[in-house]
């Protein structure tokens, strides 16, 4: 029982691990080739408002830049969107150069995970970053426990 209960633990710790971050859909500084960055791109000669893209669907989209998106990059788009449509809505204008670039920082993971609340107040020292991924910690930590009484 405390097996099973184990494995479930680390499997859903690894699950909220493995997804990708909503910041890294929106603004992206890994290197890509060009010959791949070209399969990615949309035709600029479509000339497409924020408003008409935050209103596109994976269909269309799919459509529009010629090929079939994978499960995170499905993600990405509809995180994007989301992210478009409350600037909208508050009117304000998106920029996708000025997104925040939100990078998933293991020891902020580990302060939150390990020391609790205490981690989190820890990595407000380290940066946004940090604090963040403590936050994420200490939600993992809870589920756990949760998943411990529970069962």
């Amino acid at each position: 029982m405390k097996k099973r209960l184990l494995e479930l633990s680390l499997g859903i710790l690894a699950l909220i691990l493995l997804l990708p971050a909503s910041s890294m859909a929106v603004n992206s500084k890994r290197f890509v080739p060009p010959t791949t960055l070209e399969a990615y791109a949309l035709d600029p000669a479509m000339n497409l408002s924020v408003s008409q893209f935050a209103a596109l669907s994976v269909k269309e989209l799919q459509n529009m830049s010629h090929r079939k998106l994978n499960l995170q990059d499905k993600l990405a788009f509809k995180l994007t969107q989301r992210a478009i449509k409350k600037k909208i809505k508050r009117g304000e204008v998106y920029n996708f150069d000025d997104a925040a670039n939100y990078r998933f920082n293991i020891g902020g993971f580990l302060l939150g995970f390990f020391l609790g609340i205490v981690g989190v107040l820890l990595a407000l020292l380290f940066g946004r970053n940090a604090f963040r991924s403590s936050l994420i910690g200490l939600l993992c930590w809870v589920i756990i426990l949760l998943i411990w009484f529970v069962l």
